[in-house]
This record gives structure tokens, sequence and C-alpha cells, in this order.
């Protein structure tokens, strides 16, 4: 049972659905990855070392949150990271060689594992006891499973473009619903 009382389970509520969007941008671009790296004009091969080359940047992502910890606030960094996965995005849109499509793989890699720490601290301020977190792991997944869904809804032919459109409104609107769900949040302590 979540112990959230009840002046912010509504804003717990509106923080999940904030992760859930999240989620559901990059499930929507992995599901097609392969066939976006193909307007890249690369080959399996190609793609598939871009990915491997692209891990060390989500790496890299995770441990700058060890090293910046909330030196700069959960919603300035969560807020970072938003962007730079809205800008792996837009990169792909480029479609233009493999180190194009490189910079969009280690950006969505870095900004997926520098994000998800910062969303987790916001999910629990909502939370006395972390029983949030199971929830999230329920957003999450859902997220994962239905972003390749929508994204067959979306695709045309072998044009990617609303799909990555898509997916860049997706970011921008789960870092408004965190900032919002944050903010009430600080009016309501007491």
């Amino acid at each position: 049972e979540l112990s959230l009382n009840k002046n912010s389970q509504g804003l717990g509520i509106l923080a999940l659905l904030a992760q859930g969007l999240y989620f559901l941008a990059p499930a929507a671009i992995w599901g097609y990855f392969q066939s976006i790296g193909e307007t890249f004009t690369l080959t399996f091969a190609d793609v598939g070392e871009a990915l491997g080359l692209a891990s060390l940047a989500g790496i890299a992502g995770a441990l700058l949150v060890i090293f910046m910890g909330n030196r700069f606030g959960r919603m300035w960094s969560m807020g970072a990271g938003t962007v730079v996965s809205i800008l792996a995005v837009w990169v792909l849109m480029n479609e233009s060689g493999f180190y194009w499509f490189l910079t969009a793989a280690a950006l969505m890699n870095f900004s997926w594992n520098f994000t998800f720490p910062y969303q987790m601290g916001t999910l629990a301020l909502f939370d006395r006891n972390g029983s949030i977190a199971v929830l999230s792991l329920l957003v999450q997944t859902f997220g994962l499973s239905f972003g390749p869904l929508l994204a067959s809804f979306l695709l045309t032919g072998r044009d990617f473009s609303s799909i990555l459109m898509f997916c860049m409104g997706c970011y921008a609107i789960s870092l408004f619903l965190f900032f919002a769900s944050s903010k009430l949040g600080e009016r309501m302590k007491p």
C-alpha cells in the first residue's frame, strides 16, 4: 500500500506520468534504431559499432551523477539531461553518416543514465517510505513496452521524422510535468 499523504498523492501521480513519457520516447526510438541507422546509410556492423561505443557515454552519464550529486539541484540536472535527450533526437533527424549517428546514440545513452537518477529522486519526494518505486517500475515498463507500439502507428514508410518529433514532444512534456510536480510539492511544504 502506498503511503503518500493526500496532498502529495496527486503530485506523485503527475511525476509518475512524467517518467512514463520519458521512458516512452527512447523506447520508441530504440525499437527502430537499426532502421534509422539505415537512413544514415549504415550497415548492421556500423550500427552495432556505434551502439557499443555509445555505451561508454552511458557509463559517463552515470559517473557524472555520482560526481555531481545534488550540487545543482534535481530539476536543473534533470532539465539538462532532458535537453540532451532532445538534442540526441534532433541529431537523428540529420541522417548524414556514421559520426552523426554515433553522436546521437552517445547523447541518448549519456542522457538516459544521467537523467534517470534525478527522476527517481524527484519521485521519492512524494513518498515517505519509498513504495512509489514499485509504481515507478510499472510506469517504466509501460513506457518501454508501448513506445515501439505507438511509434508503429506514426511510421510512414521509411520516414522516421514523425516518430522523432513525437519523441522530442514526450521529452519536453515529461520535463514540464516533473517541473510542475516539483514546484507544487515545494509550495505544499509546511
